[in-house]
């Protein structure tokens, strides 16, 4: 029978785009393989929420089933045909994300999950803050040497 890794995903960002945080957890039949986070400057967490998708796309193996939960609707949405990303950025992620899926043969369910429901939903919640306030303490350590 075929593994199916789990993502659960989310992004968070300060008001203003000032900086955006993401964090996923993928385990493999219900164990943690890995946590991802990361952070970018002039981001919002509509992008950091697609940016989290992306990268637990890229840590599963190839031709692999990968569930994804996110708390982000609009993406849930455009998965399932009822919608589009009208802004750039944020069309040109998802096209990313959905090409890297083709490119390797991964077998894409994308899921809503109501924020901060189960455990691995708040640890991802936990890893995209902590990388949001990493990157708001790195900028502000920058602002302070200027």
């Amino acid at each position: 029978m075929e593994k199916t890794w789990v993502a659960y995903t989310d992004g968070s960002a300060v008001p203003g785009g000032l900086a955006a945080g993401w964090g996923a957890v993928v385990l493999k039949e219900g164990t943690p393989q890995m946590e991802l986070q990361g952070w970018e400057r002039g981001r919002d967490s509509a992008w950091a929420e697609l940016k989290a998708m992306r990268v637990a796309l890229a840590a599963v193996p190839a031709g692999a089933r990968v569930l994804i939960y996110t708390d982000h609707f609009p993406a849930v949405e455009v998965f399932g045909g009822r919608g589009s990303f009208h802004r750039p950025d944020l069309h040109e992620l998802w096209r990313s994300l959905v090409d890297e899926a083709k490119r390797r043969g991964l077998r894409l369910e994308l899921r809503w999950r109501r924020r901060m429901r189960g455990r691995w939903s708040r640890t991802a919640h936990q890893l995209a803050n902590g990388a949001r306030e990493r990157a708001l303490g790195l900028m502000g350590e920058v602002a302070k040497a200027a």
